[in-house]
């Protein structure tokens, strides 16, 4: 299978690089590319993993604690319905 040529500005970006000598050859700027974008990547999922998660510990004591400073705060299952009287 033949490599994609690399054509327009896409060239020049990579071209860029190697004239600033940051890189040697198109591929060790490919390489570096990818790299980057598999750290971006990994943080993304990452981030996504760390907002789906549940409520942990320290997150649940903080909410008692402030709640429990509320003048409204819920007392949980200690009143009683009228209808259980």
């Amino acid at each position: 299978m033949s490599r994609p040529r690399i054509e327009g500005m896409d060239q020049r970006i990579i071209d860029s690089f190697i004239e600033r000598e940051i890189f040697s050859n198109q591929r060790e700027v490919i390489t570096a590319a990818l790299k980057a974008l598999v750290r971006e990547q990994k943080n993304k999922e990452a981030a996504a993993r760390e907002d789906k998660q549940e409520f942990s510990d320290e997150t649940y004591s903080s909410q008692l604690t402030s709640e429990a400073e509320s003048e409204n705060a819920p007392v949980g299952n200690t009143r009683r319905s009228s209808a259980t009287r």
